[in-house]
Order: structure tokens, then C-alpha cells, then sequence
């Protein structure tokens, strides 16, 4: 590790590492998918789909995609399938608000 590498903040290394994600289009598209879900779902997500809306649905490898970035924590609770945005993830969805403007 580096000199430079030990000061920089948390969120500097988010945004370097935003910027990385960022290049492929499909995680942007991802990155939506979570926000939407988060804030307009409560969290509440399907990985089967079904006849009710289909706007909470998500395909579990865009979940390990996100997941394994760190972007989003995953957990159930009563049967329901629940999402949430980690600091980084909020973070980054910060950051693609600021860079669409």
C-alpha cells in the first residue's frame, strides 16, 4: 500500500472504484434497478417473475453483480426477499445522479 492509497478517504476509493463500474452500460442499468427497487419497492425484490409488477423483479446474477461489488446487502425476512443500498451503494447512486446531470 501506498502513501498515497493510505490518505485517500473511503469515498474517494468509492469514486475510483464508481468510475470503474460505471464503464460497463448494463451496470448502470443495474445500479437503477437497485435504486428503484430500494425507494419505490421498500427493498422488496422478485428474482421469478410473475403477473404482478414486473418492475421489482431482478435476475439473480444482476443480484450477485451488485452483490459482490458491495453495492447492496441482501436479506429475508417472513418469506419476502429484501434489498438494501450499503454505504458504498448509496454512495455510488449519488454519484450517478451527479455525473447524469
Amino acid at each position: 500500500i501506498t502513501q498515497i492509497e493510505q490518505s485517500q478517504t473511503t469515498e474517494q476509493k468509492w469514486e475510483e472504484e464508481f468510475i470503474q463500474f460505471s464503464k460497463k452500460p448494463t451496470n448502470k442499468e443495474l445500479l437503477s434497478q437497485a435504486e428503484l427497487i430500494v425507494y419505490k419497492f421498500n427493498g422488496v425484490y422478485r428474482t421469478q417473475r410473475g403477473d404482478a409488477s414486473e418492475e421489482n423483479y431482478i435476475n439473480p446474477q444482476a443480484l450477485s453483480v451488485l452483490d459482490i461489488a458491495g453495492i447492496i446487502q441482501l436479506t429475508t425476512e417472513s418469506g419476502r426477499k429484501y434489498m438494501a443500498l450499503t454505504g458504498k451503494g448509496r454512495h455510488f447512486v449519488k454519484l450517478s445522479h451527479e455525473k447524469s446531470q
